[in-house]
């Protein structure tokens, strides 16, 4: 068996774990993961800032836009990493999809707890389905080793000592920055909401909803920074360990 063959199932034929299927199931679940995230971008942008819209409807726009931009760089990622044998494949992709189910979650509590949207049969269905998947897909990566290279080999003293790139840091850092604004939008947003309604901030013109839309922002920018750092910092901890 060759390399692109061993990278292709994860695991050799006959080896425990993943029932027989290795990573194609979750890197194709990833693959249609970053297609959809396109196909959401396109048809969202253009209206996520739309000023004619409620606030709570433009915010849950927004963070959905925020949560396409996380799919498409760390599943593109994800990608590389299965295409590069990387040791942090499996990790990767448990955090990936844990992310993406917080995101449903936090979508569907978000429509279901403000009166701008309408719950349906059919837009609950829809998420039960990917948490559905991605729950499967979890437990299924679980079973999978912690690497896809072949049995018996490693990387080299050389390459596993190598500090981490100038890119590797700006990639790592934008995809910690993206994912800490939209978990700060997630959290920001209904907060501020909540926090407009406890201390009796006046509609007229708006007003509250200025004051949810500001006190949202703020979380986003501390995410955003926060996700930065804390993605920066872990990656040099991991060399510093991988170097001592």
């Amino acid at each position: 068996m060759n390399g692109t063959d061993v990278t292709r199932a994860g695991v050799r034929p006959g080896k425990a774990g993943g029932g027989g299927w290795g990573w194609t199931p979750p890197l194709a679940w990833v693959a249609l993961t970053i297609l959809l995230s396109v196909r959401g971008l396109y048809s969202m942008v253009p209206v996520a800032w739309e000023a004619s819209l409620p606030p709570p409807v433009t915010a849950y726009l927004q963070a959905a836009v925020a949560v396409a931009t996380v799919n498409l760089l760390w599943g593109g990622w994800i990608l590389v990493a299965a295409r590069s044998r990387s040791r942090a494949l499996r990790r990767g992709f448990l955090a990936w999809q844990s992310f993406n189910l917080v995101a449903i979650a936090a979508s569907v509590g978000y429509a279901a707890w403000t009166d701008d949207f309408v719950t349906t049969a059919y837009g609950l269905a829809v998420p039960a389905v990917e948490f559905a998947i991605g729950i499967a897909l979890t437990a299924h990566a679980l079973r999978l080793p912690d690497t896809t290279a072949p049995d018996g080999e490693s990387l080299p003293p050389s390459a596993a000592a190598r500090p981490p790139t100038t890119v590797r840091y700006i990639v790592v850092g934008a995809i910690g920055g993206v994912a800490g604004a939209v978990l700060g939008g997630v959290g920001g947003f209904p907060f501020g909401a909540l926090l407009a309604e406890l201390l009796d901030i006046s509609c007229f013109e708006g007003g509250c909803g200025y004051f949810a839309a500001a006190v949202g922002l703020f979380f986003v920018l501390l995410g955003f920074v926060s996700g930065i750092v804390a993605a920066v910092l872990r990656v040099a901890r991991a060399a510093a360990r991988a170097a001592a």
